[in-house]
């Protein structure tokens, strides 16, 4: 009954204004990662993919059976910290296969790309293969290729999955058109993928549109980039393609192109959706700011067709950052990242109907001259931006949280300044010796007790020894320490 009240007490207090929020958390690093058996020259980071509580990193040069061959490296939370738990290899790897050039995840199955894999008699034709994670490891499921398979189709340029289906893009594939480029959906039934269709632009224009270039899906959508459409006469302007299943096949639903379209865009190079949201990014757009700064375009999904709803640039835009080079959505957020040597990704929200820059996700540690922000993947409040020439040519990875405290807000989550040695925690409570007060119920170190310190006592609630939200000391986190904390509401003495 102690309980039952206790959460009547807060959800009344909330909706009566009682307790207000004072701040949101702001993103903060958590981590960085490298390959246990690092390499100089792997692309490590060269592709990520996170889904809830695992993440997958691909580094498509990583020599193994002969150079080139490629691997993938699965890491997981366990509730503390992130770790390495698998790494990942083709059964029949052999030089050259490119295997980790793309990488998806979607609950407990991932896929690798692949896309200069040689099949009997086709050169680089590519495959992708995939994996179920059963009885605690990573196990291979099937190893993918297209039923029309051709030598140079690419198959496995970009790969995107959602539950039981999955999409494969193939960059070279030359169906009507010289390098048009195609995707091709599979679908799953127990632990056999089947092809279930083809997808190709009906209109391509340009010399090689790249269809595949990019891939996403969410439910009964797929968005392929091609990077390379343009129409007669112009070069790269680049489009996006929608694609819808309508119970039996996957039917071309549009085409999208930005409104202020021009050459050299490179608009597809990077797609993402989520829900009614699709993100496009266009890195070397340069209609309005400095020469190849990039942009990315936004679509909202009116229940007819899909409009454009927003156009981002940079708020540090700057020559040759080619801001949009990749991109990830997640509900209504977006992280967005760049292929440049200033090493910089941007967080995004759709809020008050517009696309508004959050945070700059930027790594102290990482590297002058690295890819920080090759590629990027965002989960509920976590980002991954992948960095494949960074740590002197090995390249790694770094782990954004956006509910992560940062008490001394020098961009560092507080578990990561601790854990790294830069702040001591004496008294072993979680928080920088150079943060804690006199004030137990000021969880996060802020100098008040707010909202922040309610969610974390609240995500602690029941057994918990040693723990900082235990303000009583009685080995639980409960009504008592509910109340202490907000008999300390307000600002610090």
């Amino acid at each position: 009954m102690r309980r039952n009240w206790t959460w009547a007490f807060v959800f009344a207090a909330l909706t009566a204004g009682l307790i207000q929020v004072e701040r949101a958390a702001g993103q903060c690093e958590l981590s960085k990662h490298q390959a246990l058996d690092a390499a100089s020259g792997a692309d490590f980071g060269g592709a990520v993919a996170i889904d809830g509580d695992v993440i997958v990193i691909g580094a498509p040069e990583a020599d193994e059976a002969g150079d080139n061959v490629g691997a993938a490296y699965v890491f997981r939370f366990d509730g503390t910290e992130w770790s390495e738990e698998q790494k990942l290899t083709a059964f029949d790897a052999d030089g050259g296969d490119d295997y980790g050039y793309s990488v998806a995840i979607s609950g407990d199955t991932i896929i690798v790309g692949a896309n200069r894999d040689d099949l009997p008699g086709l050169s680089r034709a590519g495959s992708a293969y995939v994996y179920r994670f059963v009885t605690g490891s990573w196990e291979h499921e099937d190893h993918l290729t297209a039923d029309d398979a051709a030598g140079d189709d690419r198959f496995g340029s970009s790969v995107a999955i959602d539950g039981d289906t999955l999409v494969v893009g193939a960059t070279h594939d030359d169906d009507g058109l010289s390098n048009a480029g195609a995707g091709y959906v599979f679908t799953r039934s127990g632990t056999v993928w089947t092809q279930q269709d083809k997808l190709i632009a009906d209109m391509p224009t340009g010399s090689s549109p790249h269809l595949g270039r990019s891939a996403s899906i969410d439910g009964d959508v797929v968005v392929l980039g091609a990077w390379q459409d343009a129409p007669r006469g112009q070069f790269t302007v680049g489009a996006a393609y929608v694609f819808r299943f309508d119970g039996d096949t996957w039917p071309q639903e549009q085409k999208l192109t930005a409104s202020d379209a021009a050459d050299f865009s490179q608009f597809g190079q990077a797609v993402s959706i989520s829900g009614t949201a699709i993100g496009v990014g266009a890195p070397r757009e340069h209609a309005e700011g400095p020469s190849d700064s990039g942009a990315v375009y936004f679509y909202r999904w009116n229940g007819v067709s899909w409009d454009e709803e927003d156009k981002v640039k940079a708020t540090d835009a700057q020559n040759e950052d080619r801001f949009g080079w990749s991109i990830s959505l997640a509900g209504e957020s977006a992280v967005i990242g760049t292929d440049t040597s200033s090493s910089k990704a941007y967080l995004y929200s759709f809020m008050a109907g517009a696309w508004s820059e959050q945070a700059m996700l930027i790594s102290a540690d990482a590297d002058v001259s690295s890819e920080y922000g090759y590629s990027v993947g965002l989960a509920g409040g976590t980002a991954v931006i992948g960095d494949r020439n960074g740590a002197a040519g090995n390249g790694l990875f770094f782990i954004f949280e956006s509910a992560g405290p940062d008490c001394n807000d020098n961009g560092f989550c507080d578990s990561r300044d601790i854990a790294e040695g830069d702040s001591p925690d004496d008294n072993g409570n979680g928080i920088p010796d150079e943060c804690d007060s006199d004030c137990p119920a000021d969880l996060d170190g802020d100098g008040s007790v707010g909202a922040f310190d309610l969610a974390l006592l609240l995500g602690n609630w029941g057994a918990c020894t040693d723990c900082p939200m235990d303000l009583d000391g009685d080995g639980t986190v409960g009504a008592f320490d509910l109340a202490l904390l907000l008999g300390s509401w307000g600002a610090c003495p």
